[in-house]
């Protein structure tokens, strides 16, 4: 297929553009942004067209598929920009910064003749799929909590956009980070986010850190904790009555199941674990030299939606699904902001 990209900052970079590269039988007709240097940049390392800005490639080149990877205060008019030109839509989370702007989003699928996909991509994550697996078998029982990890350092980078800093930017810890945790319990587990209620820490860095406590439809109860001053963390821990899920999304091996009843500290758990990693190291092996499971779930994300896009099936990530976690992020941050109003 024909795939276009707007917006050529660091994860259509370092993420996407590599990613769709690697992919047979998609050919890479143009690439926009309003930087002329970073779109002419982008042209000359993946072999393909620049344009000044959105309205031109959508008017002269001939995707069939046009990604928006713009900043997030863009993404309504560039989304809709493209659903009305009849392209199928891909667009980076969070879908918007407002309910209004992704309403107005999913109302533009709903009546668009193409697919339309929001970049989740640790719903193509290897691990994060069997996670889902097991979780909804009934393996683990009723679950009563869920623990999710989502940090970084990547304040302490010397090449930081600004946008990182600034909520209204859609950068912080509640709209770049959350936001992929607040999606992963909603597709690994099969539930909605009922209530939502959380602490931030802003300093030159606005939600440089965030602590979330929310309810569940299946009953359980959540916690997230976020910071961009640390080192990378990207975990969640499922408790069921039954057994214990832990996945981390950074290690190949990172994917263990426990009954409840194994204690984690004795030597045949201890043992068996050494076992299993290696068993995952072999398993992983192939994936390793391709950079690892977080590389290839933007590949995979992106396999997922052409194929969807060619066969008119069903995508994995809907706008809809968007909507669902930027309404969660939502609530999260008016309730720091009560609560920071009591301190």
């Amino acid at each position: 297929m024909r795939v276009a990209l707007i917006g050529c900052g660091g994860v259509a970079m370092e993420r996407h553009l590599p990613a769709l590269r690697m992919l047979p039988g998609v050919t890479l007709v143009g690439v926009a942004d309003t930087v002329r240097e970073r779109a002419e940049a982008a042209a000359q390392r993946f072999e393909t067209r620049a344009f000044a800005d959105y309205q031109a490639l959508l008017a002269e080149s001939n995707a069939e598929v046009v990604a928006v990877c713009v900043s997030a205060p863009a993404h309504r008019e560039a989304g809709l920009a493209v659903l009305q030109a009849g392209k199928h839509l891909f667009i980076e989370k969070p879908l918007a910064l407002t309910r209004e702007d992704a309403e107005a989003l999913v109302r533009g699928g709903e009546a668009a003749p193409g697919r339309a996909t929001v970049g989740f991509n640790l719903r193509a994550h290897r691990l994060v799929r069997r996670a889902r697996d097991v979780a909804r078998s009934g393996q683990l029982g009723t679950v009563e909590v869920v623990r999710s990890t989502l940090t970084s350092g990547v304040r302490f980078g010397e090449a930081t956009p600004a946008w990182r800093k600034d909520r209204r930017q859609g950068g912080g810890a509640f709209f770049e980070m959350a936001v992929h945790h607040f999606d992963l319990w909603r597709f690994v587990l099969g539930v909605e986010i009922l209530d939502v209620r959380s602490l931030n820490k802003t300093g030159e860095w606005m939600d440089d850190a965030a602590a979330i406590a929310a309810r569940l439809s299946n009953g359980a109860l959540a916690t997230l904790v976020l910071s961009q001053s640390t080192r990378a963390v990207n975990e969640i821990e499922i408790l069921g009555q039954k057994g214990h899920l832990r996945l981390d999304n950074y290690r190949f091996d990172g994917l263990e199941v426990v009954p409840s009843n194994v204690y984690p500290g004795s030597l045949g758990y201890r043992l068996k674990g050494a076992s299993a990693s290696l068993g995952a190291a072999i398993e992983a092996w192939p994936i390793i030299r391709q950079g690892g499971d977080w590389a290839a779930s933007y590949r995979k994300e992106w396999e997922l939606f052409l194929e969807a896009a060619r066969c008119g099936g069903p995508v994995e990530a809907t706008l809809e699904d968007g909507l669902r976690a930027v309404e969660a992020v939502l609530a999260a941050i008016e309730s720091a902001s009560r609560t920071n109003e009591l301190v």
